[in-house]
């Protein structure tokens, strides 16, 4: 088993998204904080995507990432579709402003 971390940022716009990882990972774990954001935190195992899009928001079983600004605007949101290749691959239906630097968390 290895596990490993780092941080990432998507880039600007919708559609289809890679991260590059060092690894091609079973599970990872999303977490942004900061003044222009929200706390969130997302979870992907085992074929599933959670997330916690705020510290007041019910856990939603459909995302891996439903970012929302300190205003409590979603500005990023979207599904992970898999893991290859050293990559994680995500589908993002909306992405304003400018994107936060996420913490990454994954292994295998």
């Amino acid at each position: 088993m290895a596990i490993d971390g780092g941080n990432a940022s998507f880039t600007p716009g919708t559609g289809t998204k890679t991260i590059a990882l060092g690894m091609t990972p079973t599970w990872m774990r999303i977490t942004v904080k900061g003044s222009a954001f929200l706390p969130f935190q997302g979870f992907i195992y085992s074929g599933f995507q959670y997330c916690y899009p705020d510290n007041s928001t019910n856990l939603d079983t459909t995302k891996a990432i439903k970012i929302k600004n300190s205003a409590g605007t979603v500005v990023i949101e979207g599904t992970w579709t898999s893991f290859s290749s050293n990559n994680a691959n995500f589908t993002l239906t909306t992405n304003s402003g400018t994107p936060p630097t996420m913490m990454l968390e994954f292994g295998n």
